[in-house]
């Protein structure tokens, strides 16, 4: 467990807690922990998920933008939901990831869990994109991310990191219900 995998951590769960709450700030903390992560996991060979983490910087930067436009209430910005059409569209783009991914590492790469590293790395686009751009959904997909990522990080010895993945779960559920209970207050 080295020094840069528990400052990853202690910046990845405030920009978690920052966007359960919906605040600006996720972004520009979430960046730090990805940069952050990524290091961790380049140097544990899980490539799928440092790869991500150059993702999450990219999709923060946009999301960072889009909240700062989206009408704020209280401060806060206001979740919205997908339409069947488009919660149908992103099930089957993450899934031919998810899929798409698996063979690569599987294939190409010495990856040490091909396929939870895929499940994650696809999954967490998904997530991550469906938050940037406010869908209450992104949070039922963290859920599932973070059970992936709590055992997985636990198998390849990294345990601070299964430990938070284990708190981004709770604040996942946090998340949903709060999203929620926002979407249905009146403007």
């Amino acid at each position: 467990m080295s020094t840069i995998e528990w400052v990853a951590a202690g910046v990845s769960l405030a920009a978690v807690i920052l966007a359960v709450r919906r605040s600006l700030l996720t972004f520009p903390v979430g960046i730090v922990g990805a940069c952050l992560y990524g290091w961790v996991f380049f140097g544990s060979a899980l490539y799928g998920n440092a790869a991500l983490q150059l993702y999450f910087v990219a999709v923060q930067l946009d999301g960072w933008r889009h909240w700062h436009r989206a009408d704020q209430a209280e401060g806060q910005v206001r979740p919205r939901t997908l339409t069947a059409r488009q919660a149908l569209v992103s099930a089957a783009l993450t899934l031919a990831a998810v899929v798409g991914i698996g063979w690569t590492l599987a294939s190409a790469t010495d990856s040490q869990a091909p396929v939870a590293d895929a499940a994650m790395t696809g999954l967490s686009v998904a997530a991550q994109l469906l938050q940037a751009r406010r869908f209450v959904e992104n949070w039922p997909v963290w859920i599932v991310v973070n059970s992936i990522g709590a055992l997985l990080f636990w198998s390849q010895d990294l345990h601070v990191t299964s430990g938070l993945y284990a708190l981004f779960l709770a604040l996942a559920l946090v998340g949903w219900a709060g999203w929620s209970k926002a979407m249905k207050k009146p403007l």
